[in-house]
């Protein structure tokens, strides 16, 4: 399913500097939802674009500076940011791929219970992002993957984005995607171990105390780890080694240990 541009168009926004950015905005929206929406439909995936279309009818995109992109299911807003926390202005790649990131949370529906978004986020996290690389080398070409894998590279780091390459390996791209959109933490029990997931709980926990500690850019916090939070960056590393441990021994096909 396609959503024509007069669909989209119709979102409303609030905050913007002027009504170009948030018009620069909806063209990119645009472009996410429907090279998305096209990869869906040409795998196959199992999805409901009706839900998907009701919830475009009512978002909201509302300019939020200072502090981090995110998308609010509850009240269905997409806040985007201009700045970072320094209020330092984001460059034009950076603003797309956290766009993409948070458009990509909206095609997830909103459980009550035995929801991901609320039993294991940090795995919600990681794909997403790992779904925000897949399609901005869709749509950004070469230049921006280039950017990506150069200054961004996984939600965190590089070490998420390898983590969920392996979880991919593991396991179906299509099969993760399909149980990704369902939001339904018993269906991704069922295909990646509870002591995986929780183990990425407490890697994401960790590093997300430290991050809203110091509120800081991503890159400048990614920096203090190799000077003034050596040890930080010691436990951090250790929590990944046992996650990968974890992984490398199992198989996910059978959800059991070697």
């Amino acid at each position: 399913m396609l959503f024509k541009k007069e669909f989209l168009n119709k979102i409303q926004d609030y905050n913007f500097p002027n009504q170009d950015i948030a018009n620069n905005y909806k063209n990119i929206l645009e472009i996410v939802v429907n090279d998305f929406s096209s990869l869906l439909y040409k795998k196959n995936i199992e999805y409901d674009f009706s839900f998907l279309k009701e919830k475009l009818s009512s978002l909201k995109l509302v300019c939020r500076n200072k502090t981090n992109p995110e998308y609010d299911d509850i009240n269905n807003i997409l806040y985007i940011s201009l700045t970072n926390q320094l209020n330092e202005e984001l460059t034009d790649e950076d603003q797309i791929i956290f766009l993409i990131h948070e458009i990509i949370h909206s095609f997830c529906p909103r459980l009550t219970n035995d929801s991901i978004s609320d039993k294991y986020y940090a795995f919600e996290e990681f794909f997403t992002e790992y779904l925000t690389f897949y399609i901005l080398r869709r749509i950004g070409g070469i230049k921006l993957e280039n950017y990506y894998l150069r200054s961004k590279c996984g939600y965190f780091n590089q070490f998420d984005h390898k983590i969920i390459l392996k979880l991919i390996e593991k396991t179906k791209f299509d099969k993760l995607l399909t149980v990704y959109l369902s939001n339904s933490a018993s269906e991704l029990e069922k295909i990646i171990p509870k002591d995986i997931l929780n183990s990425l709980q407490v890697y994401y926990n960790y590093f997300i105390e430290i991050y809203e500690r110091y509120n800081v850019p991503l890159k400048i916090l990614n920096e203090m780890f190799t000077n003034d939070l050596v040890k930080q960056n010691l436990v951090l590393q250790e929590q990944l080694k046992k996650i990968n441990v974890k992984i490398d021994n199992y198989n996910l096909n059978t959800n059991y240990s070697k």
